[in-house]
């Protein structure tokens, strides 16, 4: 298995930590009973790091509530760098954008993504970047999955549970 870092997700350009600001973790109440991301605003972002160290290649995947999206332009990225301060890409369909308009009653599948064996290593950090986001939209269960030619395992963070064996989960 391949664990998170020991560091719990990093918040930039925003205040208030896990319970305020832009960011926040919190209940999407009458939707998914344990906490989810809810983010929004322009700018600020998470981010946490993986050691994929010594596989060929990676998916990140999770899902996504938009909670009344009037413009083509409120977006979420999921992007990716192999050290977590430069050589940010988005990954997966439009450059890793999530939104335009819309109102989901669910969840929604976003992935699995390819990220690029460029960006593979032991300081790959996965990146949630919002953009010209006036509304909300809610995020949880972020996965990567790394193959080698040898192994297969997944980095999963989800709200509900911590466990490590062969998935890792811990809360955001």
């Amino acid at each position: 298995s391949v664990v998170w870092t020991s560091s719990p997700w990093a918040e930039t350009g925003d205040t208030g930590g896990a319970t305020g600001g832009s960011i926040q973790v919190l209940t999407d109440t009458g939707i998914r009973p344990a906490y989810s991301l809810s983010t929004s605003g322009d700018g600020p972002y998470i981010a946490r790091t993986a050691n994929l160290a010594g596989y060929d290649s990676a998916t990140v995947s999770l899902v996504y509530r938009r909670v009344n999206l009037n413009i083509d332009n409120d977006l979420v990225y999921i992007e990716v760098s192999p050290d977590g301060s430069t050589n940010w890409v988005g990954v997966g369909p439009s450059s890793g954008a999530i939104g335009g308009t819309g109102n989901d009653t669910t969840y929604q599948s976003w992935g699995p993504n390819s990220i690029p064996s460029s960006h593979i290593g032991a300081n790959t950090t996965i990146r949630i970047r919002t953009e010209n986001l006036e509304e909300v939209i809610w995020i949880d269960d972020v996965l990567i999955t790394a193959t080698s030619t040898t192994t297969a395992n997944s980095v999963e963070d989800r709200s509900e549970e911590r466990r490590v064996g062969k998935e890792c989960r811990s809360r955001w």
